[in-house]
């Protein structure tokens, strides 16, 4: 776990500039013989998250988004609410515990019926379920995925109060 207690808003402000319309970060120092000044900091990891290194620690950079703006860091988690991960303009962050983090995911590479909420059954049928503060809820099974994805679109608008929408593309 990335700690940023050595990591102030004022030492970030002296290294980089933050351009909130764009969540894009560009060089105000030169830190290394591989960095110019103005040019875009950071780099996009596996996780799809940007990361910069700031004095030879690395950030990311929707917290660093963060700390530029107000000043410091909430003491949960940062979600992304359109789900890209290295999309960091500030009105895409929002504060959020964990169950709230989780209710903004997107159905994972590995999803065999192309839905969040959907997973195949046997018998050709197609079982709907939905997590709720860490809980499974199972919706029900159904004759086709369609129908099983209604049942899970309804539940998460119920449930799922912080984040009702459904983005369905990984």
């Amino acid at each position: 776990m990335l700690t940023y207690q050595n990591l102030n808003p004022n030492r970030l402000r002296e290294v980089m500039e933050y351009y909130s319309e764009t969540g894009i970060f560009r060089w105000r120092l030169r830190l290394s013989n591989r960095v110019q000044i103005g040019d875009f900091a950071g780099c996009l990891t596996p996780t799809g998250y940007i990361s910069c290194n700031i004095d030879g620690k690395p950030y990311k950079a929707h917290r660093l988004a963060w700390l530029y703006v107000y000043g410091n860091l909430p003491n949960e988690q940062i979600d992304h609410i359109n789900g890209c991960r290295s999309d960091n303009r500030i009105v895409n962050l929002r504060q959020a515990n964990n169950a709230e983090n989780q209710q903004n995911r997107l159905a994972q590479k590995n999803n065999t019926s192309g839905f969040l909420g959907v997973c195949p059954f046997p018998n050709n049928k197609w079982r709907a379920q939905i997590r709720v503060n860490g809980e499974n809820f199972h919706l029900g099974l159904y004759k086709t995925k369609d129908l099983a994805f209604e049942a899970y679109q309804d539940a998460k608008k119920n449930l799922h109060t912080f984040n009702p929408e459904i983005r369905n593309t990984p």
